[in-house]
């Protein structure tokens, strides 16, 4: 597949996908799940970290709930443009571009952390294995597990 993040991708309405080869980053059908997640990341409210925006799906419904901060670590350049247009009107919202392994540096402590990443199944563990610093105790983390992503 090439590096993702020197792709070119399309959005649509209801998908991104990488344009030379039509690759699924995100679909609307997703909708339900990244609700879920935002729900239980965002349970104790406060400091919120999501590492992947995607279609903002659940960014939107972390908002919704209200956290005292939501820091968002995004590496696409294309998505990274469209989180920033997103978080303007949303003065506790935070985009870090880049990958999630360069800026844990820039990161602190959560309530709450949503991981959801293009091609994440190779990050997961990866990831997690930083949690310990990353969050809060009492706090929760959500994870996509699609095997196909």
């Amino acid at each position: 597949m090439g590096d993702y993040l020197e792709r070119k991708l399309i959005f649509e309405v209801d998908r991104i996908v990488v344009a030379d080869d039509g690759t699924q980053v995100m679909m609307s059908w997703e909708h339900p799940i990244m609700k879920k997640m935002a729900e239980i990341a965002a349970l104790r409210g406060g400091d919120i970290l999501e590492i992947g925006f995607g279609m903002g799906i659940s960014a939107t419904e972390v908002q919704r709930l209200r956290p005292r901060s939501h820091t968002i670590v995004e590496a696409h350049p294309e998505i990274v443009n469209r989180a920033h247009r997103w978080a303007s009107e949303r003065p506790n919202a935070t985009i870090i571009s880049g990958r999630w392994q360069d800026r844990l540096d820039q990161l602190g402590e959560y309530d709450g952390i949503l991981f959801d990443v293009f091609g994440g199944k190779g990050q997961r563990c990866a990831f997690f294995s930083h949690l310990h610093h990353l969050l809060r105790p009492q706090g929760t983390a959500t994870l996509w597990l699609a095997d196909d992503r």
